[in-house]
């Protein structure tokens, strides 16, 4: 790994870090101003819009970002490109934005949609610069403009929810956001980056980004299987409950694993993509990434019902339990986060598309079954999908690298080693009474404590690779200002 990628990782994590705080403190803010149904309205809105995102992106910052050589003209194209697919996806959301409406039966469906796709005006705009800060592994720049648009964002939602703004608040939250992300990367952009849009010579495109977009779109119906099946048979309330749950869970997925995964994949397109080669990279970032998740989600399935409790309110105790059941499943996927990033970076578009066609027929069954049976086996039958999802990852990594279940399993050992112990320790908190929300903030600080101080002693103790990479950091940080005298 080369000396770059511990900072570019510290900031791309740290980036993480302070847009999950952020929007976490939005989400609990907006649990005590919004019903269950309301949430539960934008939650669908905003599966649509997500779903419709895919199509926008187009797969075109993965193609820049594995694309080994670029010039100026074929940014253009791709910036071209960006511009025509959004506009088309914007019309059409704000025209469809009724029919949607009067397929759930909710009349507020329709405003939050045509406010969503004004986003869909403005995302493409910056999108040439992120990817080109990202092939650098420039996140510094990065989480400057990222920090900044999720403050406007959580600040203009807060705003408008307070002022009784409903479902509306969320919607112009994200527009404002975008707004803000188009003004940063115009100040922090490249000093040659002031792309035209160009609309000819889009064949080498055309060709990676329609299967990316194909398997990404795959993938999203599949995540938003739950959003899209449970109002239909259980009712705007019980998605928003269940939304709930399912989106504390992917936010500390957000915060311990996104950050590594970003650095990974321009690693992966720009280094060296012989099997063996990827393999040393990929086992070399998962004992890094691997410590963070397995102290998190374990403790939120362990004091799910202690979260829920302080953050939300009694009135979304029933989302405690799908909150345990998919931090579970996060949990035993692990080894394989960085496998889109591997199979992505080195342009196996084929692979992706496979792998998607997998989950998106385990995800509609699992939730099509669940909801006959309420949210909880709902919970359980899709962490039993994930199962399947990751043993389609697992042979694609196999086939790129090499790699089987018993290398993933020597990568995370040092993790475990530090991990495992502490978790029992917290473990102990669980004793504590939770009769209101005081009662859970002493059993969580407590059961933190308890985790992240042991956890961290062993880890320095035992020698984990995070431990070498911040003493490495902090010495060229300290021998920085010695050179230049």
């Amino acid at each position: 790994m080369t000396s770059a990628v511990p900072r570019a990782t510290l900031f791309s994590v740290g980036e993480r870090f302070i847009a999950f705080v952020l929007q976490f403190s939005a989400t609990v803010a907006i649990a005590r101003m919004l019903t269950p149904a309301e949430v539960g309205v934008f939650s669908l809105a905003a599966s649509l819009v997500a779903i419709a995102q895919v199509l926008r992106h187009f797969g075109i910052g993965d193609f820049l970002v594995q694309e080994r050589t670029l010039d100026r003209e074929l940014l253009r194209a791709a910036h071209g490109l960006a511009l025509l697919v959004a506009w088309l996806l914007a019309a059409l959301l704000w025209l469809g934005a009724d029919t949607v409406a009067a397929l759930y039966q909710e009349p507020a469906v329709a405003p939050v949609l045509r406010i969503l796709a004004l986003a869909f005006v403005l995302s493409p705009v910056g999108a040439a610069c992120a990817t080109l800060l990202e092939r650098e592994l420039a996140y510094g720049r990065l989480a400057a403009v990222q920090v900044t648009s999720t403050l406007i964002s959580v600040g203009t939602t807060i705003g408008l929810a307070a002022t009784g703004h409903s479902t509306a608040s969320l919607a112009w939250g994200a527009v404002a956001g975008n707004l803000a992300t188009i003004v940063g990367y115009g100040l922090l952009r490249p000093r040659d980056l002031l792309l035209r849009p160009r609309f000819c010579g889009m064949h080498r495109l055309l060709r990676f980004c329609s299967t990316m977009t194909a398997s990404y779109l795959i993938e999203q119906l599949a995540a938003r299987a739950p959003d899209l099946l449970i109002p239909r048979s259980l009712g705007f309330a019980a998605l928003g409950l269940f939304g709930r749950g399912q989106g504390l869970a992917l936010a500390a997925h957000e915060l311990v694993v996104t950050g590594f995964v970003r650095v990974a994949r321009p690693l992966f397109a720009r280094g060296d993509r012989e099997p063996a080669a990827l393999r040393l990279t990929y086992l070399a970032f998962l004992e890094r990434l691997a410590v963070l998740p397995l102290a998190l989600f374990p403790f939120m399935a362990l004091f799910a019902d202690a979260l829920v409790r302080l953050f939300f309110g009694p009135a979304w105790a029933d989302c405690a339990p799908v909150l345990a059941v998919l931090a579970c499943g996060l949990t035993f996927a692990i080894p394989w986060y960085l496998a889109p990033a591997l199979l992505v970076g080195t342009g196996r578009a084929g692979a992706m598309l496979r792998i998607a066609l997998v989950r998106l027929a385990a995800a509609f069954l699992a939730v099509a079954i669940g909801t006959h049976f309420g949210l909880f086996v709902t919970a359980l039958l899709l962490a039993g999908a994930g199962l399947l999802h990751v043993a389609a990852y697992q042979r694609a990594l196999k086939a790129a690298t090499g790699i089987g279940v018993h290398d993933l399993a020597r990568a995370c050992l040092p993790s475990l080693r530090a991990v495992l112990p502490a978790l029992a320790m917290a473990a102990f908190a669980r004793l504590l009474p939770l009769a209101d929300a005081w009662d859970a903030l002493a059993m969580l600080v407590l059961g933190l404590s308890l985790l992240v101080a042991p956890a961290t002693a062993l880890a320095a103790w035992l020698g984990h690779p995070l431990r070498d990479d911040l003493a490495s950091l902090l010495a060229r940080r300290r021998a920085a200002p010695q050179a230049q005298a």
